[in-house]
């Protein structure tokens, strides 16, 4: 896979609407991401959600306080607002992303941040 511009670990590809150039469909974006071997995101959380399926390589999912292995044909969910982080193993990882982003873009509703460490868990409440 090709590597994006810049000092970015992810490179996305997007799939596009071929009639409208909008989105693949009005509410979902469908992305392509690849990753390098041994690279890894910054935290990042945003207020849309997204589900990925891992293509091809291994990797960890750091999510909301939590960490997942990511194997091939696993699937996993990132909460809106949650901070996560991806990172591949020995090998490329790529990922199949689907993200309600486009109804959030729609209505001026996206914000993301990023930071430089993974923020710690919430604490749990008790009941």
């Amino acid at each position: 896979m090709a590597q994006a511009p810049g000092n970015t670990a992810l490179t996305s590809l997007e799939y596009r609407n071929p009639v409208t150039g909008g989105p693949a469909l009005a509410t979902l974006c469908c992305l392509l991401d690849g990753m390098p071997a041994g690279a890894q995101t910054r935290p990042r959380r945003e207020t849309a959600s997204s589900v990925v399926v891992v293509a091809r390589g291994t990797g960890t999912l750091r999510c909301g306080g939590l960490t997942f292995a990511l194997l091939p044909n696993d699937v996993a969910a990132i909460p809106a607002w949650t901070w996560h982080q991806l990172i591949a193993d020995d090998h490329e990882l790529v990922l199949l992303r689907v993200t309600d982003r486009p109804i959030h873009d729609a209505f001026g509703l996206l914000r993301a941040e990023e930071t430089d460490t993974l923020p710690p868990a919430p604490a749990a409440k008790e009941a």
